[in-house]
């Protein structure tokens, strides 16, 4: 097995990027704590594709500080798919302090933020959370407002229902959608009231979501 792993560490530093990513991989099946060091300084590979499966790997480790680089690869890498990556594994680690990164792209309107958010265990675990996301539903952006509308629907119904039925009334017709299925997905009791209030929205689409969910 130490054999085995040394081969592949140093396959890390191949010229080949399909050697780096299949070795990547391949050290994820193991999950050694000794090879985190090694994971690390291979997570200033050029490939985005590499690091993507070094990213993978390290989640694989079961050791807690294996947390830390997954962390730094959220909030700073350049390319979006190697951070959405970070997100899902930090997601199944349980780790929460990926929330507040997240929070921080939701503001900051990048792409893709809202479903590693809504579907994190720890989502609704903090009054702080809570309360930041009741400050973005105010937001001067609506995708930002859009974002909140369908994360709020993956918390307990008696925590978002009330905003999302003043949700429903947004001028962004995308934000009203979003709030109005989200209701419907918490199987909140005043969805029928936010659906009727929409079903005669002036927005083709508002008022077509609105009879759907009757």
């Amino acid at each position: 097995l130490k054999r085995e792993s040394d081969a592949l560490v140093w396959g890390l530093k191949d010229s080949d990027p399909l050697i780096r990513q299949k070795s990547a991989e391949s050290l994820g099946k193991l999950g050694d704590a000794e090879t985190l060091p090694h994971l690390m300084e291979a997570l200033s590979d050029p490939e985005a594709e590499v690091r993507q499966e070094i990213v993978r790997a390290i989640g694989s480790i079961p050791d807690p500080s294996a947390s830390e680089p997954l962390l730094h690869v959220l909030e700073n890498d350049e390319v979006l798919s190697v951070r959405l990556v970070a997100a899902y594994v930090l997601r199944k680690r349980e780790e929460k302090r990926a929330i507040p990164i997240l929070l921080d792209a939701l503001e900051q309107r990048k792409p893709h933020v809202s479903a590693a958010l809504a579907y994190h265990p720890m989502l609704g675990a903090s009054q702080t959370t809570l309360a930041r996301l009741k400050a973005l539903a105010s937001s001067e952006f609506p995708e930002v407002r859009r974002e909140v509308a369908f994360v709020m629907g993956r918390l307990p119904s008696k925590v978002s229902a009330d905003l999302l039925c003043r949700m429903v009334g947004d001028p962004d017709e995308e934000t009203q959608c979003n709030a109005l299925y989200s209701l419907w997905e918490l199987r909140s009791k005043k969805v029928k009231e936010a659906s009727k209030k929409l079903a005669s929205a002036s927005s083709e689409v508002a008022a077509q979501s609105g009879a759907l969910v009757q």
